[in-house]
């Protein structure tokens, strides 16, 4: 209604014309007038269809009765300024209340209807339905209120999160300036994992209404809305359950609550739907990003190369706090048993306890051979079970659902680990050798991408223990190149001690020693055979600590028969029966197969893992043995073995070459002595010897009676020539001359000792004996010459034959002398040949020797015989042949008065 238009309607406002009141009642419109009390005092039929009055009663209501209570003081104060004149219209949006107590939003546009002094006297309203419009409006706003939430939820960092600083992130997101007061996440219906409120709402949790929308949205799995006219939630909020999957598969409740019911409609449900599936995404790029992040830190672990116990104790603790998983296992098949047995168990059946046996028959009759973990090895492929508790309900699964429950494993899966390199020449690549196990507390955990990355780090352990085979190969093929070099090096040092020719004590020693210290071998025993008992005994042992000196010197054969019996199995008295080297490759395990469960321990002690006993051979009989002990288990291989045997060998050479050098040496000195008796017997000897070299014709050696002889120092007869030494008349019959070297002479040459007369150095002359016979002494032609002087003897020759023909007092022929002289003289006999004989006594030479004495009466023979000898012949004989007879032969002829 128009303001102002006629004076008349200044005055009365109420009246219209009927043109003019005819188009306001038919309007399209509501139109009201309201007093100063905001009591309506006109409405036309649009207005009272609107609000569900009749005429009449519209008329009788005010303002606050169809308005809604939370509009009513904006529109009161509106109101208040259009009276005051401070405004001169306005227009509000606002709630209005039906009869039947149902509302509508509508748009009221106010003007002044002025008294007659100018004064408002009341309020012309047009009012407009606008619902329809302002509940699109509000459905623009809402989905736009919601798609700004999901890009924020969108654009969170939520995938490198841990899962409770995730939800944490993302619920506190949903309550921060967005439509929703409150949020929970259930995954049970006892209490929330995760939930945020707006400060203005403080929502029990543990309510009765909210855990039955939870319990009902997860156990039937799809959106549930509710709102406070329905009893279940208070403060007239509205809410709804929206399910949360991950990896295909239902993973728990979303609990939304608002005072926008329109939020909590069916035309809103594609969009909490989204918020739903930006969980559900987050949560899977969670579970991503923690196993990316295990990749990384397993990548980073193989970069260092750890021992392969090392590496998965470590891969199985990062896949556990790094991947959300529950429990994290390496399984490695067992040649021996042929069954799947835990190498490294990590996680939450740590902390339970009670870590079952996890073994695992691979035979494809056994029940194992159903399980995921068999399949997964026996097919090369990964088995991924989303639901153990559906999965296990099958016959002969209840061991692995007993576990399932008590470690709360909802989800597992296994990868098989696969060895590229071949086992042996010819064998077949990509072995599985084992398996990485993986458990997860939720159903359907294992989405495609996570199976992904966990087979790439399957994969990664499987290259990074090839790559340790590598390298322990590389590095036992090192450590056999530097045995190798060590052991060649204790076997030149051997060569040079057996050059050297030490004692057999020394060798021994010095033998265990080299192959200690320069072998680098942990222990080395020489053991000798007891000939009394057959039983070995230690002589020499070498080792890396004294312990093990002072337990190997003591140790003992000598025992119980029982044991003595069990000893026998030992590698050093096997080698000494069968002659041959004697290898055990675990010698722990070997000594506890025989029964010797206390050396067993000792040699776990000691650290002694493997042992080889060679035999040291003399003279075809082993008489010692060699025994070595390395600190590692298959120690002793074909290279290694020939090596210590090749030492073995060595050291019997040696030996051979002691007991020669023994013989020798005795030899020598039976030489030496012989030689000494020699030296003795040629100094001592009465005979003059002298050495001449029938190469040099030289004087090589003379003793000390050929020195006298000569009238020389030896230093000045040894080199002189021998032509030199000799007469003339001696060097043509001398045996050098001839004889050339190399022949022997004829014994019968000379029979007798030949006589020379030499003149030595003071040009006295002696007479000589000389026997000559060949020698060869060190191969060296030599002749010795054996010089007798015989002057004195010559001497002593002609005296004794003087003697016996002649008279000892008087010089005169004896009576043998003479009748042997009358022989020869009457054997030639000639008539023609006069001669005389002459016998003459002394008178009285009785009394001269009793009166005189014997002596005088000599001294008479003796004058008489010289006066005989005076007065006849030079060539006639004159003898004594008794007393003091004396006989005169005139051996020529002689004239009668020369006779007489």
């Amino acid at each position: 209604m128009e303001q102002g238009s006629t004076e008349s309607n200044r005055t009365n406002p109420f009246q219209m014309a009927p043109p003019f009141r005819e188009v306001v009642e038919t309007a399209d419109f509501g139109v009201g007038v309201i007093d100063r009390e905001g009591i309506y005092i006109f409405a036309n039929r649009k207005w009272a269809e609107m609000t569900g009055y009749t005429l009449e009663e519209i008329h009788s209501r005010s303002v606050a009765e169809i308005t809604f209570p939370e509009d009513l003081a904006e529109s009161r104060r509106q109101a208040g300024k259009l009276f005051s004149g401070t405004i001169s219209g306005y227009t509000l949006e606002k709630r209005i209340r039906r009869k039947d107590g149902s509302w509508f939003w509508g748009r009221i546009v106010a003007t002044p209807i002025f008294g007659n002094n100018g004064e408002v006297r009341a309020i012309n309203g047009l009012i407009a339905d606008i619902t329809t419009l302002r509940e699109a409006l509000e459905r623009i706003r809402r989905d736009a209120a919601l798609q700004q939430l999901i890009a924020r939820l969108t654009a969170l960092p939520l995938g490198q999160e841990a899962s409770s600083s995730l939800l944490k992130t993302f619920l506190e997101v949903l309550v921060t300036d967005s439509p929703f007061l409150h949020c929970a996440l259930y995954k049970g219906t006892d209490q929330p994992v995760a939930s945020a409120s707006a400060p203005a709402c403080l929502l029990p949790l543990d309510s009765m209404p909210i855990l039955r929308l939870a319990g009902s949205t997860l156990k039937e799995g799809r959106p549930i809305f509710m709102g406070a006219d329905q009893g279940h939630i208070p403060d007239d909020l509205s809410g709804a359950g929206l399910p949360v999957t991950r990896s295909g598969h239902f993973w728990g409740a979303l609990l939304l609550f608002g005072r926008d019911r329109g939020l909590f409609s069916a035309d809103s449900l594609t969009r909490l739907e989204v918020i739903a599936r930006t969980l559900s995404g987050a949560l899977e790029a969670e579970s991503l990003s923690g196993i990316n992040t295990a990749l990384h830190r397993i990548s980073r672990l193989i970069g260092r190369r750890p021992l392969p116990s090392a590496l998965f104790d470590e891969a199985c603790r990062i896949l556990v706090d790094c991947g959300g998983l529950l429990d994290a296992a390496i399984l490695l098949r067992d040649p021996e048993s042929d069954m799947l047995l835990p190498e490294v168990i990590r996680g939450h059946m740590e902390q339970v306890g009670r870590i079952p046996r996890l073994r695992f028959h691979l035979s494809p009759d056994h029940p194992n051979s159903q399980t995921g973990m068999v399949r997964a090895f026996t097919t090369g492929k990964p088995v991924i079970t989303q639901d153990f508790e559906e999965g296990f309900k099958r016959p002969g699964f209840e061991r692995l659902r007993r576990w399932a429950r008590r470690f709360s494993w909802r989800s597992g899966a296994s990868f098989p680990l696969v060895s590229r390199i071949p086992s042996a020449p010819g064998s077949p690549q990509g072995r599985v050798i084992g398996l990485l196990t993986v458990t997860s507390g939720e159903t359907g955990f294992f989405h495609a991408r996570l199976v992904n990355l966990l087979e790439e780090a399957a994969y990664s352990l499987g290259l990074a223990l090839d790559r340790h085979r590598e390298d322990v190969v590389h590095s036992e093929s090192r450590d056999k190149l530097s045995k190798l070099t060590e052991l060649y090096a204790a076997l030149n040092g051997i060569n040079r001690l057996v050059n050297q020719r030490p004692g057999e004590k020394d060798l021994l020693d010095e033998t265990c020693r080299i192959i200690n210290e320069i072998g680098m071998l942990y222990l080395v025993r020489i053991l000798a055979v007891d000939r009394e008992s057959g039983l070995l005994k230690p002589v020499a042992v070498h080792a890396r600590n004294d312990g093990m000196v002072s337990f190997f010197r003591a140790f003992s054969y000598q025992t119980d028969p029982e044991t003595q019996e069990k000893l026998r199995q030992l590698s050093p008295p096997t080698s000494l029966a069968k002659k041959r080297p004697v290898i055990h490759h675990n010698l722990v395990k070997e000594l506890d197969s025989m029964g010797l469960g206390t050396l067993s321990a000792k040699a776990m002690e000691f650290g002694l893992w493997s042992q080889g006993s060679f035999p040291i051979f003399r003279n075809g009989e082993a008489s010692y043995i060699l025994s070595v002990f390395a600190e590692r288990v298959g120690f002793f291989d074909g290279a290694l073995v020939s090596l210590l045997e090749e030492i073995s060998r060595t050291v019997s050479f040696s030996l051979v070459n002691i007991d020669r050098d023994a013989e020798k040496r005795k030899a020598e000195e039976t030489l030496r002595n012989s030689e000494e008796k020699y030296r003795l017997l040629m100094e001592e000897a009465g005979d003059g010897i002298l050495i001449i070299d029938l190469k040099t014709k030289t004087v090589v050696d003379a003793n000390r009676q050929a020195c006298h002889i000569f009238g020389l120092k030896k230093h000045d007869l040894v080199g002189e020539k021998k032509d030199s030494l000799l007469p003339e008349a001696a060097r043509t019959r001398h045996l050098g001359d001839l004889h050339s070297p190399g022949q022997s002479p004829d014994p019968r040459e000379y029979p007798h000792p030949v006589r020379y007369h030499l003149r030595d150095s003071r040009e006295a002359y002696r007479e000589v004996e000389v026997v000559e016979s060949r020698i060869d002494w060190k191969s060296r032609p030599l002749l010795q010459i054996r010089l007798r002087d015989v002057t004195e003897l010559h001497f002593y020759e002609s005296e004794l034959k003087r003697l016996a023909r002649h008279d000892s007092l008087t010089g005169l022929l004896n009576r043998h002398a003479l009748w042997s002289e009358l022989e020869q003289i009457l054997g030639t006999f000639s008539p023609r040949i006069r001669l005389a004989l002459f016998y003459v006594d002394l008178d009285n030479f009785k009394t001269v020797n009793d009166s005189f004495g014997h002596d005088t009466g000599d001294l008479l023979l003796k004058t008489a015989g010289q006066r005989l000898r005076e007065a006849v012949r030079e060539s006639d004989l004159v003898a004594r042949i008794g007393g003091d007879e004396f006989l005169v032969l005139a051996t020529e002829s002689v004239s009668r008065s020369r006779i007489e």
